[in-house]
């Protein structure tokens, strides 16, 4: 890993086969579609940094064990940064827990979207790509009518 590589985690929450997802405002790629993530600090679990993104970026509370790892990737961004991302799913009831956008200065509402649809259509940031499409791949919505 160079000085340069940046470690993140992503989550998709997902409720009822559709993933939340929001628009980022601000200075850092303004009208990119993100899902709940961000940096992992330094000497900090992954697990842990899904966990501490999902309270900072929606206000969920969560334990560890609700949260499933789904994959891990390397890329480099169009700036050149290089990152390492690590995947979770965090499957939510119908109903159930609401999102609230507690950075409302730097991303809008959290909605949730179909993922094929999503990645048809939506202006996604690299990771999101990749979490999103690790997501259709895996066959784990399939129980979904999506």
């Amino acid at each position: 890993m160079n000085d340069l590589t940046v470690n993140i985690v992503a989550i998709n929450v997902i409720k009822d086969g559709c993933v939340a997802l929001s628009i980022r405002k601000g200075d850092k790629n303004p009208g990119y579609w993100q899902d709940v993530g961000g940096k992992v600090e330094p000497g900090e679990k992954h697990l842990d940094a899904a966990v501490r993104e999902l309270l900072e970026e929606t206000g969920l509370v969560v334990i560890t064990s609700r949260l499933k790892e789904t994959c891990r990737n390397e890329y480099i961004s169009c700036c050149g940064k290089s990152y390492k991302v690590t995947c979770f799913n965090l499957f939510l009831c119908s109903g159930g827990e609401v999102l609230k956008n507690t950075e409302p200065e730097k991303n809008g509402s959290w909605e949730f979207f179909d993922p094929v649809w999503a990645l048809k259509h939506l202006n996604l940031l690299d990771g999101v790509r990749f979490g999103l499409s690790n997501l259709v791949d895996s066959g784990v919505l399939t129980q979904y009518s999506i």
